[in-house]
């Protein structure tokens, strides 16, 4: 890795920059889910919405040691 294969990981583990070849991963907006997770619970709860509600978070891919380079 990466010569024969690229390997990238979903969410980051702890683990993802100790290892060899340092992994590459798409790190979610875990905080942001929570609030807003928590801003729709409340609001739900409260009676302000009660329709389903829909947001789109942006997530991050950090690209380290474990995809190789394709140029």
């Amino acid at each position: 890795c990466p010569e024969d294969i690229s390997l990238v990981a979903f969410d980051e583990p702890e683990w993802a920059d100790i290892v060899t070849p340092l992994l590459s991963v798409v790190r979610q907006p875990t905080h942001d889910m929570a609030l807003m997770a928590w801003r729709f619970l409340l609001n739900r709860m409260s009676g302000v919405v009660t329709h389903q509600q829909e947001i789109r978070l942006e997530a991050e891919v950090i690209f380290r040691n474990s995809v190789a380079d394709i140029r």
